[in-house]
This record gives C-alpha cells, sequence and structure tokens, in this order.
C-alpha cells in the first residue's frame, strides 16, 4: 500500500486512515461540553467495571443501553 492509502494529512499532520477519519476528526474539534457533563477517566487497562461501581454508588445513575 502506499503511503497516500494509509494515511491522511489532518492540518499538517500524517494519522492512519484506519483510526482516524477527516469527519470524526473535524467532529472532534468542534465539540463542546455542556456544563452539567461528567467525565469519568481511568488508566487504560484498568478495566471498565471499577469506574461503573463507582458512578452506581450515586444511585441515580443510569448506563445508557446502546
Amino acid at each position: 500500500m502506499t503511503e497516500e492509502e494509509l494515511y491522511t494529512t489532518y492540518k499538517g499532520v500524517y494519522l492512519p486512515k484506519v483510526v482516524h477519519f477527516r469527519e470524526s476528526l473535524k467532529y472532534y474539534e468542534e465539540f463542546s461540553f455542556r456544563p452539567d457533563d461528567i467525565l469519568i477517566v481511568t488508566y487504560p487497562k484498568s478495566g471498565k467495571s471499577s469506574p461503573g461501581r463507582s458512578v452506581e454508588v450515586n444511585g441515580k445513575w443510569k448506563q445508557k443501553k446502546y
């Protein structure tokens, strides 16, 4: 495969096409948080159950089913 097939350039930065699409990069750049948004951040490979349990302790949190 050629470099052009593997990578996309966004604002002068080469990014792998497999991971990054121009539409998603533009979306993330224009994204803004609402004042009532809550971020739950964990370390990689820490699993997703621990953060979920921490939030469930509140009792008001309901996980969305996608």
